[in-house]
């Protein structure tokens, strides 16, 4: 079967590039894959992304069977990307919130679950080194900087996973021999390899804004006793699960997509509101109080062998939500029913 496949992430830091390319693997042993310029009308056509006006030339319709590979991370869904997605062939999404948030939104296509699964060749448990500082880690697009929301009332850039909210946390909290690392993009602040202390010298934040490797990315992860996510939504999550694959247990709202693989064994819970949280967007999601944030990192900060056993739970993800089980077999039900329908 002929088969035109793009995605919106060409950079494979990031996980919808990592994502992208192992569905292009997949694709590949299970189809023809034509590129753009081959493209005929009766061809099926897929592309993984989100349908903002921005990427628009990269969802152009190059044939008549378009399927949108695609989510969503709070309850509404804007309505000008509903309309881009009116007349598809078809919708795939990684997770069955998303799936029901579609349809509740009006999406009539043909649906699909393809889970985005791990690749576990690459994230799998984890030997690590002793240590005497409990070290938690949130990973994301930008960690903001306080100091900048609340004096200068800047916007917050970037924050739908918060990540100024877990150094603010982690400040106020200010636990001897802790430890905390931030890692984000390298934009818009450019590459930052910045180690500091607390005023009272009793906890260190290492804050990395830079693209690494995988098994870069692997190291850092190695380095982590506790994973801290109190994001307002999520359209899939791939964070959480390469954590835990590795044996770090995590921090994070059982809300929107995380409901798919939220777990208590392995998941501590952080208690949420559905509120306002971008007020300059009128986007609902989960709103996390700091001191909720903080009662959760000192219990997890207090209660280290816990936790150390949730990692050994947590480590069973990559068992359960490997790459070749969960994404393959999905992915191959919706080739076979183009098939079917061609």
């Amino acid at each position: 079967m002929r088969v035109h496949y793009s995605f919106c992430a060409g950079n494979p830091y990031l996980s919808l590039g990592k994502s992208g390319r192992l569905i292009e693997k997949e694709l590949g042993a299970i189809c023809d894959l034509v590129p753009a310029k081959e493209a005929r009308p009766s061809d099926l056509q897929i592309y993984l992304g989100i349908p903002y006006w921005i990427q628009r030339d990269k969802f152009a319709r190059l044939t008549d069977r378009f399927v949108w590979f695609t989510m969503w991370e709070n309850d509404t869904i804007p309505s000008a990307l509903l309309r881009r997605m009116e007349g598809a062939a078809g919708m795939i999404t990684p997770c069955q919130w998303c799936d029901d948030l579609f349809r509740a939104h009006g999406v009539t296509a043909p649906n699909f679950v393809v889970p985005l699964g791990i690749d576990t060749d690459r994230y799998k448990p984890l030997t690590r080194p002793k240590k005497d500082a409990f070290t938690f880690l949130w990973v994301g697009t930008s960690a903001g900087h306080v100091d900048q929301f609340k004096y200068e009332r800047k916007k917050r850039f970037g924050d739908r996973k918060r990540g100024w909210l877990v150094r603010q946390a982690f400040q106020e909290l200010d636990l001897p021999n802790s430890r905390l690392i931030l890692k984000q993009m390298p934009w818009p602040s450019g590459i930052m390899n910045i180690n500091y202390r607390t005023p009272s010298g009793n906890a260190h934040l290492w804050h990395l804004a830079k693209w690494l490797t995988e098994a870069q990315l692997i190291d850092v992860y190695r380095e982590a006793d506790c994973f801290v996510w109190p994001t307002w939504g999520e359209g899939f999550g791939l964070p959480p699960l390469e954590c835990a694959a590795t044996g770090i247990p995590a921090i994070l709202p059982n809300f929107s997509a995380l409901e798919s693989y939220f777990d208590p064994s392995w998941c501590i819970e952080l208690p949420y509101t559905i509120g306002n949280v971008w007020a300059h967007k009128g986007y609902a999601g989960a709103k996390i109080d700091l001191e909720d944030l903080k009662e959760k990192m000192l219990w997890a900060y207090e209660n280290r062998e816990q936790v150390r056993e949730m990692g050994r739970a947590a480590s069973k993800v990559a068992e359960t939500w490997d790459w070749r089980d969960r994404t393959r077999p999905a992915l191959k039900r919706v080739i076979d029913y183009y098939k079917e329908v061609a």
